[in-house]
């Protein structure tokens, strides 16, 4: 079996978009399972714990813009 993690990979192997947004994906999952259980024990704050999310869910949104061949939305650096 291989894929992208297959033990033999080259170390500078190159992503795809494809490959990159589902790997964001599955973290925005886990982010959304686990971080309920960290801010219950007071291992993590709300607040931080949802910029997190945000924060990856605005990458996956730049990674499906960038497949789509449309312009990566603005953001606070590349607006000024």
């Amino acid at each position: 079996m291989s894929g992208p993690f297959d033990h033999k990979a080259k170390s500078q192997r190159h992503f795809t978009l494809a490959e990159k947004l589902a790997e964001v994906e599955r973290e925005i999952a886990w982010r959304k399972r686990s971080y309920p259980k960290a801010v219950k024990k007071k291992r993590m704050a709300a607040d931080v714990a949802a910029a997190r999310i945000d924060l990856l869910r605005a990458i996956a949104r730049d990674y499906r813009a960038a497949m789509r061949g449309s312009p990566v939305p603005p953001t606070r650096e590349n607006a000024r």
